[in-house]
């Protein structure tokens, strides 16, 4: 899984520079570390050419010589790819909504896909609905010559970080498994944002493979320690993740919080604890004693800065940043509701995951932040359709348009977005950002800001506003 450029500045720039160093050392690491089937996966694929992927799939076919994934998503590119590619290649992925033209594709160059439960109203909450689309799917391709066993079944794993429940995934790879379908899954999605992520990650795969687990993506290179942990609690129900990080002791640390004033020492304790109670205890002491904004600028918003740099140097995780801010939220709306005629708003904001993504904790937590940084936020949700955004701003004569995206697929949405703008002569702000997402790519499309957290998009929204 690491031919991926996301979070890489070397692959990043050979992409854009149209080299292939830095790919092919990785394919190389990952085939001697014992991995079998090389992800191709080239990010958001601006101005990649078909002659530059078709040198690209040759070298790595003749070296390191492992068959690929090929996890790209604009059809010219695949199928210069698999015009390429000699054997039976995989393609990573396929949808209810967009099966049909890809597995043309594969009829008609040979070959294999990965499916994901997902349909037009995202990713199935329940086993037996992913395993109903499974069983739709597999009526769907069988008309079409296209038979099962060229299918790899993936049931979709959720991050422990955000409250998913693993029996689901576990479920619906036992209903899989029930029918006689192959399966994968993608590993290292259960630990996201998380401590310990080794030992969870093998925890869970072993709980996979006793189901008849097929195949697995992941990082061969994985060079974290396995902990022995008692990870049974959480995997059965019993316990949710922060119930389990505090007992192991990594939910909070008090040498994050040196040389600080008792009372902000306090407040940032109880924000990634998520003790809302004691917050607005501080909060309400500290209005008996100082203004409301002042409250706002000198205490909770360093505080919650200082939540954030605690992320970024991981000396607190995922959880604690969600706990963090939902805490911090109380405060604000309590703050909010008594001195709501003294109060003015930051601006506003209209935030969402664009049409076809339904992935959103990294959109939830960014308007979660600008909430508590003081602007009016309008959270539109996941999977919005282009002109459903560009509707509201210019109904809410919003003074900026956030949007969020994980998947190169979705990506291209936010272009259409900042087209719909220009073309209904909405004069909102554009600023993007999502794991996939890179400052080139934002730049390319015409975004007028880009941001890689939470953190920086409050600060590029404030800037974008006109304020400090």
């Amino acid at each position: 899984e690491r031919i991926n450029p996301t979070g890489k500045k070397k692959m990043t720039e050979d992409i854009e520079k149209g080299a292939t160093a830095a790919i092919r050392n990785e394919a190389k690491s990952q085939a001697e570390a014992g991995a079998s089937v090389l992800d191709l996966n080239l990010g958001m694929e601006s101005g990649i050419e078909e002659d530059w992927l078709r040198y690209l799939v040759t070298n790595l076919l003749v070296s390191p010589g492992l068959p690929l994934s090929l996890d790209l998503r604009s059809e010219n590119l695949i199928e210069a790819a698999l015009q390429e590619y000699g054997g039976r290649p995989l393609f990573n992925s396929i949808t209810i909504k967009d099966m049909e033209s890809k597995v043309k594709l594969l009829i008609r160059y040979g070959g294999m896909a990965v499916f994901l439960p997902i349909d037009e109203s995202g990713i199935s909450k329940t086993a037996e609905k992913r395993a109903a689309l499974a069983k739709r799917a597999i009526n769907h391709l069988s008309e079409m010559g296209f038979n099962k066993n060229r299918i790899l079944f993936d049931p979709i794993v959720m991050s422990l970080a955000t409250g998913n429940a693993p029996r689901i995934t576990l479920e619906t790879l036992k209903s899989y498994k029930k029918l006689g379908l192959l399966t994968v899954l993608g590993l290292s999605n259960i630990s996201y944002g998380l401590p310990h992520r080794a030992s969870i990650n093998k925890y869970f795969l072993n709980l996979c493979v006793d189901i008849g687990l097929n195949a697995v993506i992941m990082n061969p290179l994985e060079k974290e320690k396995v902990t022995d942990l008692d990870l049974s609690p959480v995997f059965s129900g019993k316990k949710n993740i922060m119930e389990f990080l505090k007992e192991t002791k990594v939910a909070k640390k008090e040498k994050i919080m040196p040389g600080k004033e008792k009372k902000e020492v306090n407040l940032l304790t109880t924000l990634i604890g998520g003790d809302k109670e004691k917050t607005l205890s501080l909060i309400k002491g500290l209005l008996k004693k100082i203004d409301y904004e002042k409250v706002i600028e000198d205490v909770l918003r360093p505080a919650l800065d200082q939540v954030g740099r605690l992320y970024e140097k991981r000396e607190i995780f995922l959880p604690q940043l969600i706990m963090a801010a939902e805490t911090a939220q109380t405060a604000f709306g309590f703050i909010e509701k008594k001195f709501a005629k003294k109060r003015r708003g930051e601006g506003q904001v209209i935030i969402a995951t664009v049409r076809g993504d339904i992935h959103d904790i990294g959109k939830n937590i960014v308007a979660m932040m600008l909430k508590n940084a003081g602007f009016d936020v309008t959270d539109l949700g996941k999977d919005v359709p282009s002109k459903d955004i560009v509707k509201i701003a210019k109904e809410n004569n919003a003074n900026v348009i956030a949007l969020s995206a994980l998947m190169t697929t979705t990506a291209l949405k936010m272009k259409e977005v900042i087209e719909l703008t220009r073309k209904k002569e909405v004069s909102t702000k554009v600023i993007i950002g999502g794991a996939c997402i890179t400052k080139k790519f934002a730049d390319d499309i015409g975004a007028d800001a880009y941001a890689k957290d939470a953190s920086e998009a409050v600060k590029e929204v404030r800037r974008l506003m006109g304020k400090k």
